[in-house]
C-alpha cells in the first residue's frame, strides 16, 4: 500500500518541484502532463486499493470512538485546498497539481475512522450522512457516465462552462436532474426486471 501511495504522489512532486520551477509564481503543469499523470496506472491503482484497504480494515477492526480522526482528515483536506497558494488563481498552476492524488491517503483515513466512530459523533460524517447529499450520491455513477455527453452539448449549443459561471450553473443542474431521471425511471426497473428475470431458481 505504501509503495502504492508513493507511486501515485511521487511522479507528480517531482515534475512540480524539478520541471515546472516549484512552488514559486509561474509553476505550470501543461494539460498534456497533467492528463497523463492523472491517468497514470500506478496512481489510478493506488486510489482504489487505498479505498478497498480502507473498507477492510474498518470492517475488520474494533469499533471506537475514532470522530476526532475523522473530522481532523477533513479539516485537513479542507485547509489544503483553501490556503495552498495558487496567487493567479490558474487551474492546474503550483501546488493544486498535487490534488490529483495527493489527497487520497486523506480521505481513506477519513474512511476508516468514519466507519469505525462507535458513537456517530463526527460532525463531517452527520453531514455528508445528510438524505439530501446522500440521495445525490445514489446517481453519482449516473452523473459520471453522463457529464461529457452534456458537457459536449452545452458547448455545442455555444454554453462553454469553463468561464460562465451561469452556464455552469445550468450546466451541473441539467447533469444531476438527468442522472436522477435516469437511475429512477430507466435503472431502477431495469435492475429490477433483470433479477426477476434471472433469478436462482
Amino acid at each position: 500500500m505504501v509503495v502504492a501511495v508513493v507511486l501515485a504522489i511521487v511522479p507528480s512532486l517531482i515534475a512540480l518541484l524539478f520541471v515546472s520551477g516549484g512552488l514559486r509564481a509561474g509553476a505550470y503543469f501543461n494539460n498534456s502532463a497533467h492528463t497523463a499523470l492523472y491517468l497514470w496506472p500506478p496512481a489510478q491503482l493506488a486510489d482504489f486499493l487505498l479505498g478497498c484497504v480502507s473498507a477492510e480494515l474498518a470492517a475488520r477492526s474494533s469499533r471506537e470512538n475514532t470522530a476526532w480522526l475523522a473530522d481532523g482528515a477533513v479539516f485537513i483536506i479542507t485547509l489544503a485546498v483553501l490556503l495552498v497558494p495558487n496567487p493567479h488563481l490558474d487551474y492546474r498552476e503550483h501546488g493544486e497539481v498535487l490534488y490529483d492524488h495527493g489527497l487520497a491517503p486523506l480521505f481513506a483515513v477519513f474512511l476508516w475512522a468514519a466507519a469505525r466512530d462507535t458513537a456517530a459523533a463526527s460532525k463531517a460524517s452527520k453531514l455528508f450522512a445528510h438524505p439530501a447529499l446522500s440521495s445525490i450520491g445514489k446517481c453519482s455513477f449516473e452523473v459520471y457516465l453522463f457529464q461529457w455527453p452534456v458537457h459536449a452539448v452545452f458547448y455545442g449549443l455555444g454554453l462553454p462552462t469553463s468561464d460562465h459561471a451561469e452556464n455552469f450553473v445550468a450546466f451541473a443542474l441539467t447533469l444531476y436532474m438527468l442522472a436522477a431521471l435516469y437511475e429512477v425511471h430507466v435503472e431502477r426497473p431495469y435492475v429490477r426486471w433483470l433479477r426477476e428475470r434471472f433469478a436462482a431458481p
